[in-house]
């Protein structure tokens, strides 16, 4: 009878001789220094994965929360000044590491993840669950190397809200949730922690609230069953929950907006977002939609997990239960235990939209097969040890296998393309990253839109507005805003006069033109901004492109190399006059040579002069001169109106130059003046 009295637990002491005692240790002893070993490889393998993952993929939906990160810094608040409707503990972790580690590189935020995966790991071993120390070793070490297989590519390496929940529900299922399913006794430490993490998962997103409720549920339902007194376990557990709970709303008061966060997170999401997404309670049965396709190999091993283990524990906690009454609640319980897994990934979607239950899947998994190793390691039989090992090396081996042939969410990228995808968070150099920053100072703001956050810390600038990213939903929501809390975009534009702003114009979901969700952006960046010649999405504001000689149709000038320098005629630069309104004292210039392709031997120099007699000479090695780059000249600052190259022992290299229908011929020369600002030649190239 299952539920006999008299029916043994899988987890019963058997009491055993002397001898059987110390074949017994010998066997424990054996599984644990066996377990220590996978541990060993295992975190190896993971640790070289995520160090791979540190900087693998660039991905806006992460990106953004280090900008807001950024600007919280700057004294803006989220939810009133900074728009968000996620949850704030992405926020809050790159909040911390901003002014922990760094304010402008991000390329090692990710630890954060890492962190979040050794705390659920830790969670696992020591589940009240596990008595044996081989069984906690074993536990952790297929924990991880089951994580380590899919690590990217269900993007559980990045800093989003899917893998962040996930990782937190772990703790609670690991040291509340399934030992009271198995009756076993929790950890005061273990309850507080679980009320911890679910308060916590609730503010990563709020679309997790109804599964931290029905594991609650779950919770309570195992006690009835086990008539445990509920009074011994909920100290701990509220105490949990008001840490947690303490520190995201004094977080909230100092570096957010309370009300924002209520108006931009629910109401928002449920009342404006759902209607885009069109969201459906009967979603979260997408997961059951099983395929083998590529992209979708690991959903669907998960659920094949979530089969399992749900097996696993319905076994154990019905071979425990010795009434039907219990029964009843135990089965109650796995119900709505199933269902809160279920509600992990609410939209029903694949990929890293799912990383969160992929997470919690592979979690339990591990913990249901280190259990099966416990409940055989006190048989004193050898061979009955070889199926709980063998069951653990079919998860490690076919979760590896899967995933070799998976493809990465959400770039659907394979494992052995990854390394092509290398896109580090931090400043870049060279290129159009260094022309904007010299165009702009580093309190300049500027403006990325649609949606490329990425930008902002490519760059080294702050948005110009709290909408840096524009999508139709904040559009709709602009248009009957409540409680005061709006962000007008199209004002920020008009009174911050960003002098960049980078704008794709973008179909949203391949549906929705900003054109039509908010016409003033396009209109403004028409009216106000001119294209950067040569560097698309990129807009420059009208009186600083026309100040620089940026505004300049491309279609009028061409470029060409000029003659070639030689020993006996020196060159004259064709300069640009000063009449732009700039200080007429120059600081810097910078020539654009070209070398045929070849180093050239010997020296040159370069001597430029102005009114009353100003002169400056400089020579210059030809062997460091790069074709079509330039090379600048640190001047005495002062009026200089014309120039020339004198070649001194060298000879076959020249300087560009640009032309029109019209005769107009100018050497192709960057000036820099003693204000900071900048001309460009028309029709040559900005860097």
């Amino acid at each position: 009878m299952p539920f006999s009295q008299n029916t043994p637990s899988p987890n019963d002491q058997i009491e055993h001789t002397p001898r059987q005692r110390n074949a017994c240790g010998r066997q424990q002893q054996a599984a644990l220094l066996l377990g220590f070993l996978a541990f060993i490889c295992a975190a190896i393998l993971f640790g070289l994965r995520a160090k791979v993952g540190l900087h693998l993929f660039s991905f806006g939906d992460e990106s953004e929360k280090f900008v807001a990160a950024q600007m919280l810094n700057q004294g803006m608040h989220l939810y009133r000044d900074i728009f968000a409707h996620h949850g704030p503990i992405p926020y809050m972790i790159a909040h911390l590491y901003t002014n922990v580690v760094s304010s402008t590189d991000f390329s090692l935020i990710r630890l954060a993840v890492v962190f979040l995966a050794g705390l659920s790991c830790l969670s696992i071993s020591f589940s009240p669950i596990l008595k044996s120390s081989a069984a906690r070793v074993w536990a952790a070490a297929v924990f991880v190397s089951v994580l380590s297989s899919v690590w990217m590519l269900q993007g559980i390496h990045m800093l989003l809200y899917h893998q962040i929940g996930g990782f937190l529900l772990v703790i609670a299922l690991a040291q509340m949730v399934i030992p009271s399913l198995l009756s076993e006794k929790m950890t005061r430490i273990g309850l507080f922690f679980s009320g911890f993490s679910l308060t916590l998962a609730c503010f990563s997103a709020y679309a997790f609230g109804p599964a931290a409720v029905l594991l609650v549920v779950s919770t309570f339902l195992s006690l009835m069953a086990s008539q445990e007194k509920l009074g011994s376990y909920v100290k701990n557990f509220i105490l949990g929950i008001s840490s947690a709970f303490s520190i995201v709303v004094c977080w909230l008061i100092l570096f957010g907006d309370l009300l924002g966060y209520l108006v931009y997170h629910f109401y928002f999401n449920q009342k404006i977002y759902a209607a885009f997404i069109r969201f459906s309670p009967r979603a979260i049965f997408n997961a059951f939609h099983l395929s083998f396709a590529p992209q979708r190999r690991v959903d669907t091993f998960s659920v094949s997990f979530l089969m399992i283990w749900i097996a696993i524990l319905m076994f154990i906690a019905l071979h425990k239960s010795q009434k039907i009454k219990s029964a009843l609640l135990k089965i109650g319980a796995l119900f709505f235990l199933f269902f809160a897994i279920l509600f992990m990934n609410p939209r029903g979607m694949f990929g890293f939209y799912s990383a969160g239950v992929v997470v919690i899947n592979f979690a339990v998994i591990s913990l249901m097969a280190a259990l099966l190793l416990q409940n055989q390691l006190s048989k004193l039989s050898w061979p009955r040890l070889i199926l709980p090992l063998l069951f653990m090396a079919l998860l490690v081996v076919g979760t590896e296998q899967v995933s070799r042939n998976a493809l990465s969410s959400p770039y659907k990228v394979a494992k052995k393309d990854f390394l092509a995808y290398v896109a580090d968070q931090k400043p870049e150099q060279g290129g159009i990253y260094d022309f904007i920053r010299s165009i702009t100072s580093k309190d300049d703001k500027v403006l990325s839109l649609v949606f490329n956050p990425s930008l902002y810390i490519k760059l080294g600038r702050l948005p110009a507005s709290g909408h840096y990213y524009y999508f139709p939903w904040q559009a709709k929501y602009n248009r009957a805003s409540v409680l005061g809390y709006k962000i007008d975009i199209c004002k920020d534009i008009v009174v911050n006069r960003p002098p960049v702003i980078w704008f794709d114009n973008w179909k949203v979901w391949g549906g929705y033109a900003i054109g039509k969700y908010e016409p003033c952006v396009p209109e403004l960046i028409k009216s106000r901004y001119t294209p950067l010649n040569g560097e698309r999405n990129y807009y420059i504001r009208n009186d600083i492109a026309h100040e620089m000689m940026l505004d300049v149709s491309p279609v009028d000038y061409r470029l060409r190399p000029g003659s070639q320098f030689t020993r006996s005629t020196p060159t004259k630069l064709s300069m640009m006059t000063n009449d732009s309104g700039n200080p007429t004292q120059l600081k810097r210039i910078g020539v654009m040579f070209g070398t045929s392709g070849r180093q050239n031997p010997g020296d040159a120099e370069l001597r430029l002069h102005g009114p009353e007699g100003v002169e400056f000479v400089q020579r210059f090695s030809l062997p460091d001169l790069t074709g079509r780059k330039y090379r600048y000249f640190d001047l005495i600052p002062a009026q200089y109106t014309a120039g020339e190259i004198v070649s001194v022992t060298g000879e076959g290299f020249s300087a560009w130059e640009s032309y029109n229908a019209t005769g107009d011929v100018r050497t192709c020369i960057i000036y820099e003046y003693n204000n900071g600002t900048k001309r460009f030649t028309p029709g040559c190239p900005l860097f």
